[in-house]
């Protein structure tokens, strides 16, 4: 997850949507890396509180 949180400051510091798509993919990639079915609950659900503190910042 450090390379998710990684693009994910980013995102938040460049308003760059591509790093939005980028801290998606390496979520998935943990997720299919760990075989872990809840892991990928987990992890749409750090990206979704993300993106919504990012929103309401922006607000």
């Amino acid at each position: 997850m450090d390379k998710a949180k990684k693009y994910l400051s980013i995102y938040k510091i460049t308003g760059d949507r591509v790093y939005l798509a980028d801290a998606v993919k390496a979520e998935l990639e943990e997720w299919l890396l760990s075989g872990d079915v809840d892991y990928l609950h987990k992890a749409m659900a750090v990206i979704r509180t993300a993106v919504e503190k990012e929103e309401q910042d922006a607000d």
